[in-house]
């Protein structure tokens, strides 16, 4: 998977991975929520751009079909299944025939771990990503600003079904908390979950969010700015459902590794 924005909060000596059993965990948030809700099968197309820059760096398609999530890289090989009913999330690399597999559990234990690492740290950014706290303006018209004086997010959403709502919701927490773990240096990812919080509160996707980072040493004494767009198809195509079964048979056949494997080894040249 690609992270969509890498950002050098720190060195890359973040806690690893590993440890994981001896850590105790304190849930951010109710999977239950709206739990008698169906699910939907339906498409999200994102772009996510640098700056005012007109071409995005990183496109994805995620589609959602009968409770699963499968995240497609665009112009890459790789795909993301989030199969929540089996607790896990599966990183797939066609290219390289290679997949690794992280449960749940594990991801929401190492998140506890990597707010606490950051929290004890004397940075004043990665205290602020550690334990985040905005003030939110909502003009009522489907517009979010939440603001910090570190960070803000501008945000234009829609409002689908619920059930919508809620997968995609879901969806965006467990990336969020993937990249963390995928990718070592990355943004944490609990302004993320603070934000996917307040849009789900007033039953919002997102259609365009708008990071921008206070200018600070490390950026140059400039400000940081990304902004992603999303577009939200009621319904899968057949080539979505192909897409689909393709990424079906990659589960079965890909070879698995661990996860320090799949970050380390060699991959193909990105589009």
């Amino acid at each position: 998977m690609r992270n969509r924005f890498f950002l050098p909060l720190a060195s890359r000596s973040r806690p690893a991975l590993a440890p994981l059993a001896a850590l105790v965990l304190a849930l951010e948030f109710s999977l239950g929520l709206t739990a008698n809700v169906p699910a939907a099968d339906f498409a999200m197309e994102s772009r996510a751009f640098d700056g005012s820059h007109k071409k995005p760096f990183a496109t994805n398609t995620t589609l959602f079909h009968e409770g699963l999530v499968y995240d497609f890289v665009n112009g890459s090989d790789e795909v993301t299944l989030l199969d929540k009913s089996r607790g896990r999330l599966v990183l797939m690399d066609k290219a390289r025939q290679v997949k690794t597999e992280l449960t749940t559990d594990q991801i929401l234990r190492y998140t506890q771990h990597i707010r606490e690492w950051a929290a004890g740290k004397s940075d004043l950014l990665l205290q602020f990503y550690a334990n985040p706290n905005f003030d939110v303006v909502d003009d009522g018209d489907h517009q979010l600003k939440l603001t910090a004086d570190l960070l803000t997010y501008q945000v234009v959403g829609s409002s689908p079904a619920p059930e919508i709502v809620r997968q995609y919701r879901e969806f965006c927490d467990w990336y969020a908390r993937l990249n963390s773990a995928v990718h070592p240096g990355s943004q944490l990812p609990f302004p993320r979950l603070l934000l996917n919080n307040h849009l789900a509160r007033r039953q919002l996707v997102p259609t365009q969010v708008q990071l921008t980072l206070a200018p600070q040493q490390r950026f140059g004494g400039k400000p940081v700015r990304w902004r992603t767009e999303h577009t939200l198809r009621a319904e899968l195509s057949s080539e979505d459902l192909q897409r689909i079964d393709q990424a079906g048979g990659l589960l079965v056949t890909l070879k698995p590794i661990p996860l320090t494997e799949y970050r380390q080894a060699p991959r193909t040249a990105r589009r």
